[in-house]
C-alpha cells in the first residue's frame, strides 16, 4: 500500500521533524546574532542604542512643525546628549545572566526572592553591601565623637566602625534612588509641620514631581551652588527666615504651616523633620560640581541646628578616574579648600578604586546624637540614598540607604513597605551575587559558590589585564592582594572607568576645540582644588551672558562668587555651578553679538541637527525658577553615546550656535517653537 505523505502516521512524523527542524534552525541563527551583539565581546565604548535612540529621535522629529529649512534634519543619525543613561555595551548582561542562573538554582535564595520580602530588604544583600561599601570609604571615614577626634580634625580610620551585623542594620534595600526619596519623604516629613523642601540648584530636575506628589508643590527652594558646593551661607540665612516669619505667625495667634500637629503620627519609630535638603555631593547632576569637605562638614552642622533632613544621592560616587585632558588653566586653589585641616591626596598617591571624600552621613554619624533625637532614639540628620542603576543597569531597579540604625528600621516602616515587603526582593537576590561573598571563615550565604562566581569573573575579565594565578586544583583565579574583587568591583574597574574616561575626554577635546573659541565656558574640574578628578556622566557649559538673548531674563539675583573671563567658574550660570576651573569665556563671544539662550538652542539642534542636549532652563527647581535662573547654561551627557557621536554632536551644536549668531534676534523669533518644546525630558535621567 502506497505511503500517503499528506495524511497518516507517516504525515506527521515529518511535519514533527519538520517543526523541529525549523525551531533549531531558529535558535541556532538567534544564538549567533546574540554572540555577534554580546555585550562582554563588544569593545567598551560601543552602543547598542541606536534602535531605541532612533524611535526617540523619529517620535521628537515627526510631530513638530516642519519648514523647508528643517528637512535636512530628517535624514541625519539622531544623536541624543540629553540621556543621562549608560550605553547598552556597558550593561553587564552576561555576568547578571550567571547571577541570575545561581539565584534561580538554589531553592535557598529563590524561594525567599519569590516570596514577599523582609521589610529592611533581602538580609544576604544587606550584608554585602556593607562589606562592599565598607571597603570604598574606609580610609575617609572620620573618628566617632568622643573618641578624642574633634568633628574640626577628622582623622581617617580602617574600619567602618562597628561590626558586620552592625552596619547591615544601617542598610535599607530599595527600589532604587526614585522609589527611596518617595518612602523617605512619607516617612519623615508632613506638609503641615515640614517647612520646605530645599535644593541644591541646578537641581536634578525630576525630583520635583516627587516633592510636589508629597505635597510640598509650591514650597520647594532653590539654594545655589558654587564650586565648593552648595552654599550653606544662603541655605542657613534662608531657614532662618523662613522660621522667623513661621514664628512670628504663632505669636500672633494665627494657624498655619508648621503651627499645628499636622496630617501624619511618627510614632515610635519615625519623626517628622522640620527642613528637607536634597542635594548630589559627588560629581554632580547637572553641574558635575562636588561638594569639599569643608562645606559637607558645614551642611551637617547646618541641619542638626534646624532639625533638617539632608538627602544625599550618592549615586555617582565610584564614578571617578583621574582626567585624561590637563585643564586649561590653573587656579591657584590650595588644597585646604578640600578641608579645614585635612590635606588631599597627593594626585600620584590617590586611588580612584577608594572613595577620596567621606560621604555627608559619615560625617553625620561621627558627630553621634543632636538635640532634636527622640529620648532614646538616634536618627541623625543625613540619609544616603544609593543604586545600582549607574554601576549595574537602571533596569534592576534596586537600591539601598545608609543611615543610623534607627533610621533604617524606621524607614523599613514606610506603609507600602510594610504592605508588600521591600522593594526589588528577587532583583535583590540577583544583585547580591555581583557582591563581596562572606568571609572563608564565616557561615556561608546560599547561592555564594564559587563555581558560578569564577565562570563569571574569566568572562568578565577576559583581556582586561587583570593578574591571574593558578589556585587549588590547577583553577584558575584572580590575583589577590589585599582583597578579592567582587564581580561588581571587576565590572566598574574594568569596563566602566576606562569608558567613561575615554568619553568624557572626547567630549571635553571637542569642546574645547569647537565651542570654546566661540565663547562658550566649559567647566572641567569636579573638585575644588583637584583638576585631576572627574567623575559622573556630565559636562557642565555656560554661554556668554547677553542681555538681549531671546527671552532673556534679568539675572541679578543670582550669586555670582566665582566669575571672571579667564576660566574661573561663571555663575551666570545661575550659581557658578561646577567646577572653579574651567576653559572658554575669552573667545570671540560670537564677535560681540546677542547670543541666544541655551532653550533656544537646543529648539534649533532638535529641528535642524536631529540633536538633543539639556538646556540650563531644564535644571531650575519647580516653583522657585526666579531665585537661580539657568538660561545660559547647557548640560552634555557622555554616558550614553558613542565616542565618534560625541564629536559629532559637539560639532552640530556648534554649527548651530554659529548659525544662529550670524541671524540674530529677528532671526531666533521667526524660528521660534521649531524644536517643540524640551522634547523628551524623560531622557534627562
Amino acid at each position: 500500500m502506497p505511503l500517503k505523505i499528506g495524511s497518516g502516521y507517516l504525515s506527521r512524523h515529518i511535519t514533527v521533524d519538520c517543526l523541529i527542524f525549523s525551531r533549531r534552525l531558529i535558535t541556532t541563527t538567534r544564538n549567533r546574532i546574540l554572540t555577534q551583539m554580546h555585550p562582554l565581546r563588544m569593545t567598551a565604548g560601543q552602543s547598542l542604542s541606536g534602535a531605541s535612540e532612533d524611535k526617540e529621535m523619529r517620535h521628537t522629529v515627526s510631530h513638530r512643525n516642519t519648514t523647508p529649512s528643517q528637512a535636512p534634519s530628517q535624514s541625519k543619525k539622531p544623536i541624543n546628549l540629553l540621556r543621562g543613561w549608560p550605553a547598552a555595551s556597558l550593561l553587564p548582561a552576561e555576568s547578571l545572566r550567571i547571577a541570575s542562573q545561581t539565584a534561580l538554582s538554589d531553592p535557598a535564595i529563590w524561594s525567599p526572592g519569590l516570596e514577599y520580602g523582609p521589610d529592611p530588604g533581602y538580609q544576604p544583600l544587606r550584608e554585602a553591601l556593607a562589606r562592599w561599601l565598607g571597603r570604598f570609604y574606609r580610609d575617609v571615614i572620620p573618628a566617632p565623637a568622643g573618641s578624642g577626634t574633634s568633628d574640626e580634625s577628622p582623622q581617617p580610620r580602617a574600619a567602618t566602625g562597628g561590626k558586620e551585623e552592625d552596619e547591615a542594620n544601617r542598610i535599607t534595600i530599595t527600589g532604587g534612588a526614585s522609589q527611596s526619596l518617595a518612602c523617605l519623604l512619607q516617612s519623615f516629613t508632613d506638609p503641615a509641620r515640614t517647612l520646605a523642601v530645599w535644593l541644591v540648584a541646578p537641581c536634578y530636575f525630576l525630583a520635583c514631581p516627587i516633592f510636589a506628589d508629597a505635597g510640598f508643590a509650591g514650597r520647594m527652594r532653590a539654594v545655589p551652588e558654587d564650586d565648593e558646593g552648595v552654599d550653606v551661607t544662603v541655605l542657613e540665612r534662608e531657614m532662618c527666615a523662613l522660621e522667623k516669619e513661621m514664628q512670628d505667625k504663632a505669636d500672633r495667634g494665627e494657624s498655619g504651616l508648621g503651627l499645628g500637629s499636622g496630617y501624619k503620627e511618627a510614632g515610635p519609630h519615625r519623626k517628622i523633620y522640620r527642613h528637607v535638603v536634597y542635594c548630589v555631593p559627588s560629581f554632580s547632576n547637572p553641574s558635575g560640581c562636588t561638594m569639599t569637605l569643608a562645606r559637607r562638614w558645614a551642611l551637617v552642622d547646618l541641619a542638626r541646628r534646624h532639625d533638617a533632613l539632608v538627602v544625599c544621592d550618592d549615586v555617582y560616587d565610584m564614578l571617578q578616574w583621574r582626567v585624561q585632558v590637563p585643564a586649561t588653566t590653573t587656579t591657584s586653589t590650595p588644597s585646604s579648600t578640600l578641608s579645614s585641616s585635612q590635606p588631599s591626596p597627593s594626585p600620584q598617591n590617590l586611588d580612584f578604586h577608594k572613595a577620596i571624600l567621606p560621604r555627608v552621613v559619615d560625617l553625620d554619624l561621627a558627630a553621634a546624637r543632636s538635640p532634636h533625637d527622640p529620648a532614646g532614639k538616634h536618627f541623625g540628620h543625613v540619609v544616603s540614598n544609593g543604586s545600582f542603576s549607574k554601576l549595574v543597569g537602571p533596569g534592576v531597579r534596586t537600591g539601598w540607604t545608609y543611615s543610623t540604625a534607627d533610621f533604617a528600621f524606621g524607614t523599613s516602616q514606610t506603609g507600602s513597605t510594610r504592605s508588600g515587603g521591600a522593594a526589588s526582593q528577587l532583583a535583590a537576590t540577583i544583585v547580591c551575587q555581583l557582591l563581596p561573598p562572606p568571609p572563608p571563615q564565616s557561615s556561608s550565604q546560599p547561592g555564594s559558590g564559587s563555581t558560578s562566581r569564577d565562570e563569571v569573573v574569566q568572562e568578565a575579565t577576559r583581556g582586561k589585564g587583570v593578574e591571574r594565578k593558578n589556585g587549588k586544583d590547577g583553577e584558575e583565579q584572580v590575583e589577590e592582594k589585599e582583597e578579592r574583587e567582587c564581580l561588581l568591583d571587576i565590572h566598574i574597574r574594568h569596563t566602566l572607568l576606562p569608558s567613561y574616561s575615554r568619553r568624557h575626554a572626547t567630549l571635553l577635546r571637542a569642546a574645547r576645540a569647537t565651542l570654546v573659541p566661540l565663547g562658550v565656558r566649559v567647566h572641567e574640574a569636579s573638585l575644588r582644588g583637584r583638576d585631576d578628578v572627574f567623575g559622573g556622566y556630565f559636562l557642565w557649559m555656560t554661554l556668554p551672558a547677553s542681555s538681549d538673548a531671546l527671552g532673556s531674563k534679568d539675572d541679578s539675583n543670582i550669586s555670582n562668587n566665582n566669575s571672571s573671563s579667564s576660566g574661573s567658574g561663571d555663575s551666570g550660570s545661575g550659581s557658578g555651578s561646577g567646577s572653579g576651573n574651567g576653559s572658554g569665556g575669552s573667545g570671540d563671544n560670537g564677535g560681540g553679538k546677542p547670543w541666544p539662550t541655551a532653550q533656544a538652542i537646543a529648539e534649533r539642534c532638535r529641528a535642524d541637527e536631529a540633536l538633543m542636549i539639556g538646556n540650563g532652563e531644564l535644571f531650575a527647581v519647580h516653583g522657585d525658577e526666579a531665585a537661580a535662573r539657568f538660561e545660559r547654561g547647557m548640560r552634555l551627557c557622555f554616558a550614553w553615546e558613542d565616542e565618534a557621536d560625541l564629536v559629532d554632536g559637539v560639532e552640530r551644536l556648534g554649527r548651530v550656535i554659529r548659525a544662529m549668531l550670524e541671524e540674530g534676534p529677528k532671526g531666533w523669533a521667526a524660528r521660534r517653537g521649531d524644536g517643540d518644546g524640551d522634547g523628551d525630558v524623560g531622557a534627562a535621567k
